[in-house]
């Protein structure tokens, strides 16, 4: 049985994690030079992972 709240939580979850990876995106169009970017999605996604 799924909690209604574990869901929500898990959208919001995913939700902020797509929103910091446009960011992370618009800022490498930007600036291709901004190479620290390129490993904070894995990073962030990594650690939400842990937490499940």
């Amino acid at each position: 049985m799924v909690n209604k709240n574990d869901s929500k939580k898990h959208i919001a979850r995913q939700d902020h994690l797509l929103k910091e990876a446009v960011l992370n995106i618009k800022v490498r169009n930007e600036n291709p030079y901004a190479q620290v970017s390129t490993f904070t999605i894995p990073s962030k996604t990594h650690h939400a992972n842990q937490k499940l």
